[in-house]
């Protein structure tokens, strides 16, 4: 989910939650350099299918793909970036030595974003949040190259290459989408001041259809239906 708010951050961090609809937020982790840049790919797919002995094909609309970010993220204890002293606990867990292994930064990073979640049996959903961007989804793919060593051999600087793949709630699509069309499975809340048969008009264009739609709620009478009920208006070739 890719969009721009009003606050600003300066420093990107990444946000990792055990559900779908980014509420239960189980760490948190600062970026220690902020990537120079950003990609973001879309993709709609089409059906291809062409008549027999025809050139060309009718392209057919199916579905556009989730929106793919991908960021490079820098880690790096060699102290040139910055000082192995002034790094926070997360990039430097030794205190004020130099020249640190990086491989606990990139620990304390996948395990915010990729890591098997016990709990739930799958890694966590993410949110990136820098500057006005706030994206949020799933880890897709990562790239993780050392591209500097100690004396000793001790990775001390690393790329991480990460594409990200949005990841949004059903419930949340829906209310995105706002679908009003009759091909799909309304549900309303029955509020006093309701008609049904003014509900099945507004959804369906006709209230032609109401008898179906209460046969499907298994109303006795949908004269007299009760506040608070739950209604659900299916397809019309359902």
């Amino acid at each position: 989910m890719f969009s721009l708010s009003l606050g600003s951050n300066n420093q990107m961090t990444i946000m990792a939650y055990s559900d779908s609809c980014y509420q239960n937020l189980v760490t948190t982790f600062p970026v220690q350099v902020n990537p120079e840049g950003y990609k973001l790919s879309y993709t709609a797919e089409f059906d291809e299918t062409q008549q027999p002995g025809s050139a060309a094909a009718d392209l057919r609309f199916k579905w556009i793909l989730p929106q793919e970010m991908t960021f490079e993220f820098l880690f790096d204890n060699s102290g040139v970036l910055v000082p192995a002293s002034l790094l926070p606990a997360v990039f430097n867990p030794f205190g004020s030595g130099s020249n640190t292994d990086v491989t606990d930064q990139l620990d304390a990073f996948m395990a915010a974003v990729i890591d098997y979640n016990g709990s739930s049996h799958e890694p966590y959903y993410v949110t990136l949040v820098w500057g006005t961007l706030s994206f949020s989804g799933r880890l897709t793919h990562l790239d993780v190259d050392y591209t500097l060593f100690g004396s000793d051999g001790t990775p001390i600087r690393a790329i991480a290459k990460a594409t990200f793949k949005d990841s949004t709630a059903d419930q949340q699509q829906a209310k995105d989408r706002d679908d009003q069309s009759p091909d799909i499975t309304h549900s309303r809340v029955f509020q006093a001041s309701d008609s049904f048969t003014l509900l099945a008009d507004k959804i369906y264009g006709s209230e032609v259809h109401y008898i179906d739609a209460a046969s499907y709620n298994q109303l006795n009478s949908f004269r007299k239906i009760p506040q608070g009920t739950q209604l659900y208006f299916p397809p019309l070739s359902s």
